[in-house]
């Protein structure tokens, strides 16, 4: 006859935790749709700020281009008002007169200064 010695364990082996696929798959698309809903909301705030940003910097190219129109008509109505003839007038209302003889003050060159 076979003499066997068996022990029972004073616990009992069981499996680990076996592995719950409907868990796991749950949790994935919680996550999956969390972030996906965390991009489409940071999506949304970029073309917010992407679309404030083009609006911008179309308004400051509009004043770019009416200040340089309005540079242009400037240096074109002082371009009018710098000629010769306009100065002439000017000088007459002004009551100038025009030089007869030219009197230049002569220095001496061993001259420096003098208080």
């Amino acid at each position: 006859m076979n003499q066997t010695l068996t022990l029972n364990p004073p616990f009992s082996i069981q499996y680990p935790l076996t592995f719950n696929w409907k868990l796991y798959l749950k949790l994935f698309w919680i996550l999956s749709f969390t972030s996906l809903f965390a991009l489409l909301v940071f999506y949304i705030f970029q073309i917010n700020a992407m679309t404030r940003l083009n609006f911008l910097v179309s308004n400051y190219e509009q004043k770019i281009i009416s200040i340089s129109e309005e540079n242009q008509n400037l240096a074109i109505s002082f371009s009018r008002y710098v000629d010769l003839e306009n100065i002439e007038k000017l000088a007459k209302n002004l009551n100038f007169e025009k030089p007869e003889k030219i009197h230049y003050i002569k220095i001496l060159e061993s001259t420096v200064m003098a208080k």
